[in-house]
This record gives C-alpha cells, structure tokens and sequence, in this order.
C-alpha cells in the first residue's frame, strides 16, 4: 500500500505542476502553491504511512484498498483543516475561491487517486489477487 501512497502524492503533484504551468496565471497567484501542495502531500504521506503500518494485515483485497485509497483522499482533505483552513473541496463550486488554485489541489488529488485506483485494477488483472500484497 506504502508505494501506492507514495505514487498518489507524486501523481498529484505532476499534475498540479501540469495544470500550473498550463493555467497562464501570474506568479503572484501561484508563486507559492507547489509549496504550500508538497507541504501537504508531506503531512498526508506520513499520516498515511502510519495508518497503511497499523492497518497492514487488513489490506489484502480490492475493496480494502479501495477503502484504504478513499481514507488516503479525505486525509488530503482534512490536512487543510489543520493548517486553520477550509478543506478545498468545499469550495469546489464557488466561482470566487483563490482563482483556482484551491480547487486545483483538490481535483489533482482525485485525478491522482483515479490514476492510482486505475494502476491497482490493472495490475489485479495481471497478477491475480497477488498484486495486493505489499
């Protein structure tokens, strides 16, 4: 599970970079958000290592991982609330938040967790149930 975690926060971040550079918005609206995102893939990756190491004998099947992999996303989610922020998903609709940036944490996260999910029902079907085990 630990490299899943792992390939989520790199994934999410490729594609925030992505979406960045092909945004054409001025550095001041974006100068810090890579910081700000690399921060909080940090803080969900250590969050997420620790529970995928408490919870480890139970991630065997599919729907375990998918479990696993939706826990992983909300912990995305709640990092922000920590940081005294609203989780940007609630955001998600209002047309005035942050021009953009808020919402494109949000939607590189799921876009890097259906990449993710993707990878694991590929491999499911190559290796068999076997492609679980971490």
């Amino acid at each position: 599970m630990i490299k899943y975690l792992f390939g989520h926060s790199i994934a999410t971040l490729l594609l925030f970079m992505v979406w960045l550079t092909n945004s054409g918005r001025p550095g001041g609206e974006v100068g810090m958000s890579p910081f700000v995102l690399a921060i909080m893939l940090a803080c969900q990756l250590g969050i997420g290592i620790v529970l995928s190491l408490i919870f480890r004998k139970k991630l065997r099947s599919r729907k375990d991982f998918g479990v696993g992999l939706l826990v992983y996303l909300v912990i995305f989610e709640l990092v922000f609330i920590f940081w005294g922020d609203k989780p940007p998903i609630f955001e998600i609709f209002n047309p005035t938040y942050e021009n953009g940036v808020g919402i494109a944490f949000s939607v590189s996260s799921m876009i890097g967790g259906l990449v993710i999910w993707i990878l694991i029902r590929k491999k499911e079907k190559t290796f068999g149930n076997n492609g679980y085990k971490t």
